[in-house]
């Protein structure tokens, strides 16, 4: 019940959560970012900058170059081609259905459900050639592990059996691929995930001590200062303090109001430790996330780690105090929620004021910044949030169970809902044999009515019509929060399934390799990580390639810095913003009053055959590879590996021998 519950009520504590949570990331960050700041100096000296991200930036700052810096991004023009054309690749694929968006390999003389899958998707390629080789395959190794290894072994063993295995409710024989993944791929991707992050924490617990002993003597030391330069000024501490503090009232206030209006005893105080709990965790992870961005860069930062040690710690101070009910585990999500964006600012925040810092900006100024952009983002991400999922959400009358509910069931039922002019009972079924989990409308007769399948973590992929279902968000690590808030509050988890995937990572672990990558992998389908897969493949084949000329006239960090701001690297940057802008697009298309424009557009819906409509329109042989979708997908592929590949020519071939840095 609690991740049913979460599914309409987690979106909506999204809206205010990423509020909060972004005003007081930004509040905590102007004084520990800064610090952060200073860190990433301080730590090895500024010739040699310990991250690679940071060592990236060491001939920029180090020598003064700053006009190489914008030479280099003359070249943006690149990314803005890039962008254009992953905008119209990805809406041709998704808002025109002219082509396919997963094609899938079926291995059928290894398994029934052995299936390899990828999504031609323009901006998951750029993903994976920013992150590079190395986190693309660990990814990819997860992904190999859980779906051509794991599933594989589950149905090869379990097509043998004739009883039903928990946590399924149907023999394994009779389950496809989709079923297995969910019903137990799902748990040991989950425990992976988890024991990834928890591991992650705890390598960076010196580093956690160091920086609350730091910021406490920062705190005790501030002051005394005469004249500050400025490129040293800075938002005072009383300005952080008051500040955090009013953001802190405000989200007791919120908790405490949603607690008292759900009926939960004890309001008052839970809603203040709620608050007394973000406070802690907040500025504990913010501190780390930020000094971590110095040490091992941004794209290395373990936000999932943070975010899970915060829910587990969380769940079992709930636990304890006996805060079980659902919408005290929705306070858990909260609280969960709050922290993870904080931390997740706390590192880019550092990264801001570090390239400020770098091109001699003013402190002050950019944190001003800062505060408006995260305030400004914050008031418009929650209502889009909302939006989206009600855009997405399907209404069902045939996916619901042919029951009805005793008198007892039905009189607790207390929260109401009108649906076309009827009113309903709200009914989030928990451990019902034979019903699926969900939000069910229930009708005066006690029998469920109709379905409400959310846009995000929803499961209907087809409307009562037959008509597709295109936005749809599984949101994974949504799921795994879930899990662990229903496992801990609940006490009700597949533990053997969730301790399989926990000892992947600690295996993964003992051979030197970090597993948060390789958990993710195992955990998200395989067809978003393959394509990320296919850009790190060609990010290496970039690294080599220009590596090899390069490495008798420049030194590592010069080699790094323009690897890392190299042509690839802003023709990557361009597919993830083309695709993600497309995504955007097509979404808002699936709201009610753009229906007209999206039917003008959608020609798969245009051409009805005789089992209805046609997709994807265009086709070059049948079956589950489509050869037009590859084809241009292995276009944007080799676009990428020929703008990567071109030589960029170096600062020093434009200086002068008699030239100084600044």
């Amino acid at each position: 019940m609690v991740g049913h519950v979460m599914q309409h009520d987690g979106v909506c504590a999204a809206t205010y959560n990423r509020r909060v949570s972004a005003a007081l990331a930004a509040s905590f960050e102007v004084d520990i970012s800064r610090r952060g700041r200073d860190f990433v100096f301080e730590q090895a000296g500024f010739d040699f900058l310990p991250s690679r991200q940071m060592r990236g930036h060491r001939r920029i700052g180090g020598f003064g170059q700053q006009r190489d810096l914008c030479r280099r991004f003359d070249g943006a023009e690149s990314g803005d081609f890039a962008g254009g054309i992953a905008f119209l690749v990805k809406f041709i694929i998704e808002g025109m259905t002219l082509l396919r968006l997963t094609v899938n390999i079926p291995l059928k003389f290894f398994n029934r459900v052995a299936v390899i899958a990828t999504d031609m998707a323009p901006e998951l390629l750029g993903v994976g050639y920013v992150i590079g080789a190395r986190v693309a395959s660990i990814m990819m190794a997860g992904a190999v592990i859980g779906n051509l290894v794991i599933v594989p072994a589950i149905a090869t063993f379990g097509d043998q059996l004739t009883t039903v295995i928990a946590p399924g409710d149907k023999l394994i024989h009779e389950m496809n691929l989709g079923e297995i993944q969910k019903n137990y791929l799902r748990f040991i991707g989950a425990g992976c995930v988890t024991a990834a992050g928890i591991i992650s924490m705890m390598r960076t617990l010196p580093l956690v001590f160091r920086s609350f002993r730091s910021s406490l003597g920062s705190l005790r030391g501030a002051g005394g200062a005469t004249r500050i330069a400025r490129t040293d000024r800075d938002l005072s501490g009383k300005a952080v303090l008051i500040g955090s503090a009013v953001l802190l009232g405000l989200l007791a206030v919120f908790l405490v109001r949603e607690l008292t209006l759900a009926g939960v005893s004890g309001a008052l105080i839970k809603g203040v430790l709620g608050a007394g709990l973000v406070l802690i965790f907040g500025f504990l992870f913010v501190t780390v996330s930020s000094r971590l961005t110095g040490e091992i860069g941004s794209s290395s930062n373990p936000i999932s780690g943070m975010t899970v040690a915060t829910l587990a710690l969380t769940c079992l101070i709930f636990l304890t105090l006996g805060m079980t009910s659902p919408v005290e585990s929705v306070l858990a999500l909260s609280i969960g929620g709050v922290v993870c964006i904080a931390a997740s600012n706390g590192g880019t925040t550092s990264q801001d004021l570090k390239t400020g810092y770098l091109v001699g900006a003013t402190p002050i100024y950019q944190q001003w910044a800062i505060l408006i952009g995260a305030v400004s983002s914050a008031l418009v991400i929650g209502f889009i949030l909302l939006l989206f999922n009600q855009a997405g959400t399907v209404y069902s009358r045939k996916q619901v169970p042919d029951i009805v509910l005793s008198e007892r069931d039905y009189d607790a039922l207390t929260d109401r809902q009108v649906f076309e002019g009827t009113e309903y009972r709200i009914w989030h079924p928990q451990d019902v044999k034979g019903v699926q989990p969900g939000k069910y409308l229930v009708d005066a007769n006690r029998k469920p009515a109709v379905l409400e399948d959310p846009a995000i973590t929803g499961r209907l992929e087809k409307r009562d019509d037959d008509s597709d279902v295109k936005m749809k968000f599984e949101a994974p690590k949504t799921a795994v929060i879930g899990i662990i808030i229903s496992g801990v509050l609940q006490q009700k988890l597949s533990w053997s399934l969730i301790l399989i995937g926990a000892m992947l990572s600690v295996g993964l672990e003992l051979c030197g390799v970090g597993s948060l990558a390789f958990a993710v992998g195992v955990y998200i389908p395989m067809q978003y990580t393959t394509p990320i897969f296919l850009g790190g493949l060609i990010r290496y084949a970039v690294d080599r390639f220009t590596a090899k000329p390069a490495a008798a006239q420049v030194d590592e960090a010069t080699a790094i810095a323009e690897s890392e701001t190299g042509p690839g690297v802003l023709l990557s940057s361009g597919y993830i913003a083309g695709g993600t802008l497309a995504g955007v697009l097509i979404a808002f298309l699936e709201l009610p009053f753009f229906e007209r424009v999206k039917n003008l557009v959608n020609f798969g819906q245009k051409l009805e055959g005789p089992k209805g409509p046609t997709e994807p329109y265009l086709r070059l042989f049948a079956g589950s590879v489509d050869w037009a979708s590859v084809i241009v997908f292995a276009g944007l592929m080799l676009v990428l590996l020929l703008v990567g590949t071109r030589v960029q020519p170096r600062a020093s071939d434009h200086q002068s021998p008699s030239s100084t840095p600044l």
